[in-house]
Formats: C-alpha cells, structure tokens, sequence
C-alpha cells in the first residue's frame, strides 16, 4: 500500500543499497525494494523501522544491546566499541 494515500495500485521501482550494522553478523549491504504509487507518482521504499531508526545504519538490536553494556558493565562507548570489536568483529567509532 502507498504510504501517502492508502492505494492498493502500487508498482515495484527498483532498489535501495544500504549498509545495516547487525550485533552478530556485522556490517552487511542490503537491497532495500523501492515502489512508485500509479495514483500519485510517489515514490517508497519498504518500511524497516522494526529494524532500524530513520537514518541509522546500526540496528536496532545493536542499539539496544550497547545502552545495556553501557548501563550495567562497561560505563563508557569507547569501551563498548573495543568489547563489539573483541566478540563480533564489528569495528564501529565511539
């Protein structure tokens, strides 16, 4: 469905590269699915705020799992960002 008026007549529009930061697999490139409403000729791409915020590349589970380490082990980003690089392989910057 388009976003912007509801309408069924949607058309597939191409692709999105991203680049998604997940806690155990690391940074992966994704095709995001862009569509085009017939209605109004605008333009949308799938919704992946399960995943991440608007405008962010580390997921939401990343997110969540480095507040906690903040809060309860670590007391610091730099020391996250060194434990990430440690156990995942994620290189990220404090």
């Amino acid at each position: 469905r388009c976003h912007h008026c509801n309408s069924r007549h949607v058309v597939k529009y191409g692709f999105t590269d991203r680049i998604l930061i997940f806690k155990e697999i690391g940074r992966t490139h994704v095709k995001v699915q862009r569509y085009v409403c017939k209605r109004y000729g605008k333009t949308f791409q799938t919704d992946l705020r399960s995943l991440v915020d608007k405008n962010s590349n580390f997921t939401n589970e990343l997110k969540n799992e480095s507040e906690h380490l903040i809060s309860d082990y670590l007391g610091s980003l730099k020391n996250v960002c060194k434990s990430f690089q440690k156990f995942f392989g994620i290189s990220i910057s404090h």
